[in-house]
């Protein structure tokens, strides 16, 4: 385009030259159509001497006006040459503008092509980094993890420690409980005797208590022996209701909360039936849950059911009572060592469970 533009404008002023040089032919030939009629108005002077002469003046004055209309032609061509020149030149500059700014735009793009170049080789070096990294951090990974299924061995071994370590505690307490029978059955401790017998006059009361209850119809046998445990919820640990909730609620923990007030030995009181179930309890353990866990299992003990293998065990009992030492549940976390009398509850002619009576000769 640049080069095609320089020949245009060079045949442009080519063409600048000849409408020059028409315009100096013309000028000649006005002159020498001038200088025609001069001659011919001194050949007419001349008369028939000068004949010759005008028929000679009259060819130049022809060829002079032949000149001039030659001239002419020759300016209105080179105006046209000139008008379709400068339009072919209009064009070609535009073509030339066009073909600068596609430059410009092929040198950005080139620009832009580069840096997209560097950001490939940048993204090409970062994601070496990357898998290397990847590479160290699988590897780290992969320690953790070993370390992670080691402790998992870890644990399970040791919850299966604790949980042997938890039935040998359990069939201690029940050999220490067994032997502990043995030993107040046969008379050898009177104070144990003495809370046998304390244990045995409370039992009476509840016991007597629900058989008043029965006659009069203030208690029916279905609400006594009611087992539908309804569960209170949001409760933790869960707690129950059934029909007899209420009942032993105004009648048989008044009892409860009258012997552990006595004080020591006596520790705690309660009655369950023969699922564990705790229909009532002492009023300081009666309280409204309010969502700890530790308050909760300490004060919120009437609904709950307790059935581990030494009220399993009292639940299978025939004779009069039967002893046991246990560890007393406080907060879920600390726990009492105390004396239980296990003391079996006949209402209606009918097992109903048992009465408790925790105690400690400790200070």
């Amino acid at each position: 385009m640049d080069t095609l533009s320089q020949h245009v404008t060079g045949f442009a002023a080519a063409m600048e030259q000849v409408r020059r040089c028409s315009q100096d032919i013309d000028q000649i030939a006005e002159t020498t159509n001038i200088l025609a009629l001069n001659a011919t108005i001194e050949a007419m002077r001349a008369g028939d001497a000068g004949r010759t002469f005008a028929v000679v003046a009259s060819e130049v004055k022809g060829l002079a006006n032949d000149t001039r209309r030659a001239t002419e032609e020759i300016g209105r061509t080179i105006d046209t040459l000139g008008g379709e020149a400068e339009r072919v030149i209009a064009q070609i500059e535009s073509g030339a503008e066009a073909s600068r700014e596609a430059k410009n735009s092929v040198i950005q793009i080139e620009q832009t092509i580069n840096g997209v170049a560097e950001l490939v080789e940048e993204v090409d070096r970062q994601n070496d980094q990357i898998a290397r990294s990847t590479g160290t951090i699988s590897g780290h990974v992969t320690r953790v993890q070993q370390v992670l299924e080691s402790f998992d061995t870890a644990a399970l071994h040791n919850e299966s420690q604790l949980e042997t370590a938890h039935h040998r505690m359990n069939d201690l307490e029940l050999t220490a409980s067994e032997m502990f029978d043995k030993i107040v059955k046969a008379g050898l401790s009177p104070k144990d005797s003495e809370m046998v017998d304390r244990a045995q006059l409370v039992a009476k009361e509840i016991t007597e208590r629900a058989q008043a209850a029965l006659a009069d119809g203030n208690l029916t046998t279905d609400a006594l022996f009611d087992q539908d445990y309804r569960d209170v919820p949001g409760s933790n640990p869960p707690l129950y209701r059934t029909d007899l909730t209420q009942w032993a609620d105004n009648n048989w923990r008044p009892v409860l909360d009258r012997v552990t007030a006595q004080g020591a030995p006596v520790r705690m009181c309660s009655q369950s039936d023969m699922n564990g179930f705790l229909p009532t309890h002492v009023s300081a353990h009666s309280r409204q849950p309010n969502g700890n866990l530790a308050h909760d299992t300490q004060f919120c003990r009437n609904g709950r059911i307790l059935f581990d293998p030494l009220d399993q065990k009292a639940k299978r009992n025939t004779e009069p009572y039967m002893m046991a030492v246990y560890r007393q549940e406080g907060d879920g976390e600390k726990y009492l060592v105390v004396r239980n009398v296990y003391v079996p509850l006949i209402i209606g002619g009918r097992r109903w469970g048992d009465f408790e009576l925790a105690y400690s000769f400790d200070d």
